[in-house]
């Protein structure tokens, strides 16, 4: 590992120079930041901010989170493009009994996220044995389906806000007694809603399809 203040980059090279290490650091950090020519995720404005070479990683992950909720130029749709659109009755229905509905993928993932933020407090509960996990599609549709959406994107404000002021070296605190830290929680939860996302884009193309051969 090559330090520079509280900033740590992987060795590139053998020999890398001071100057060197600050281009390739800033690179890292305007690429974090730099978002079709800057905008504004809700109340965080990434656009002519200038470089905190503390948050390098804190500000990649707030990147990540916006972009898979958002839009991205390399994936092919974002949360948003793939459900905003979906009626009740579409959000609701198993393609086939086998298979998640596309309210039950929203749900999971948003009880992750909810734990996420949990464990970044230090607390925890045993989800992956609770009912929380996969609730069925008749306790969401008690809920509602555009309540569930809210909730998801809400909850990409709130797990941003929890990290938007830190430093990377945040990153590195251990959770609880584990031997993960926080940085490895944040990047699990953005692995997850990948995950799911192209899950979600599964079901949906089995819907399709069963509405063409009707």
């Amino acid at each position: 590992m090559i330090r520079a203040g509280k900033l740590r980059l992987r060795t590139i090279a053998p020999l890398v120079n001071c100057v060197r290490l600050e281009s390739v650091a800033r690179q890292i950090g305007y690429y974090a930041m730099r978002k079709r020519g800057g905008v504004i995720y809700n109340n965080h404005s990434i656009k002519n901010t200038p470089l905190n070479m503390a948050q390098v990683l804190i500000n990649n992950i707030i990147r990540q989170l916006n972009e898979i909720q958002e839009g991205s130029l390399w994936f092919d749709q974002s949360i948003k493009d793939k459900i905003d659109n979906l009626s009740e009755t579409e959000a609701l229905t198993r393609p086939i009994p086998s298979i998640h509905s596309v309210a039950e993928h929203v749900s999971h993932m948003l009880e992750w996220r909810k734990e996420c933020m949990l464990r970044l407090n230090g607390q925890q509960t045993d989800l992956m044995n609770s009912p929380d996990d996969w609730k069925d599609n008749t306790v969401l549709r008690a809920f509602g389906w555009n309540k569930l959406k809210e909730a998801l994107y809400n909850s990409r404000t709130e797990l941003i806000d929890q990290v938007a002021s830190q430093e990377d070296d945040y990153l590195e605190n251990k959770f609880l007694n584990n031997e993960y830290n926080f940085h490895y929680l944040i990047e699990g939860i953005i692995q997850h809603d990948l995950y799911h996302l192209g899950q979600i884009g599964i079901t949906i193309k089995l819907l399709n399809q069963k509405k063409t051969t009707r």
